[in-house]
């Protein structure tokens, strides 16, 4: 929710109002972040807006 809020400049707060309200929570998930450089360079792992290669 923090990087859909971020894409669209709202905060997290909204974002997770707007969900709740519509019942979409179940629509994302948590994401374990990778501090390996090889995993962030081959793509790998990623999940959201990063696995689509935004803000690359």
């Amino acid at each position: 929710m923090t990087e859909a809020a971020t894409a669209i400049g709202a905060s997290w707060q909204s974002v997770r109002g707007v969900c709740a309200s519509k019942n979409w929570t179940h629509r994302f998930r948590s994401t374990k972040r990778s501090s390996s450089p090889l995993i962030s360079s081959a793509g790998f792992g990623l999940c959201g807006l990063e696995g689509l290669g935004a803000g690359a």
